[in-house]
């Protein structure tokens, strides 16, 4: 996992909620008012650091009966398989642009431990070898 701090705050006023965490997904929506055709970005994150990221942009039907555009804001990100180490970790999710936090949560996950198929490298050491490039 590779700590990351939060982006500068914006006035941009952002909606949404971490719903809860399944198999290894985290699930909520997002939204922002003032731009309805946006689809934000969300980060999952595991002590300060992103353990998941995408947009949120799948539709549900909920979401547009409640008039939150046109109902594309919920997420369901895939969570880092560095989190199957067998310990519990704390989940938030905010807004990736802004750094704003969604609303529900933290969710606990773990402890799960998943064997990988391949060897791996911490994120980290990831993250050092790419920027060495």
């Amino acid at each position: 996992m590779t700590a990351t701090s939060a982006p500068a705050a914006t006035s941009v006023e952002i909606m949404g909620h971490f719903d809860y965490v399944q198999d290894g997904y985290a699930y909520g929506w997002a939204f922002a008012p003032s731009q309805p055709t946006r689809r934000l970005a969300i980060e999952i994150l595991a002590d300060g650091e992103v353990v998941g990221h995408g947009n949120a942009e799948q539709f549900r039907e909920d979401l547009a009966a409640a008039g939150l555009g046109d109902g594309r804001c919920m997420f369901s990100l895939k969570l880092s398989c560095e989190l199957f180490d067998g310990r519990v970790h704390s989940l938030t999710a905010r807004d990736a642009q802004t750094g704003q936090p969604l609303a529900g949560g933290p969710h606990e996950f773990g402890p799960q431990v998943r064997p990988q198929p391949h060897a791996q490298i911490a994120r980290a050491e990831g993250l050092r070898l790419l920027a060495e490039l």
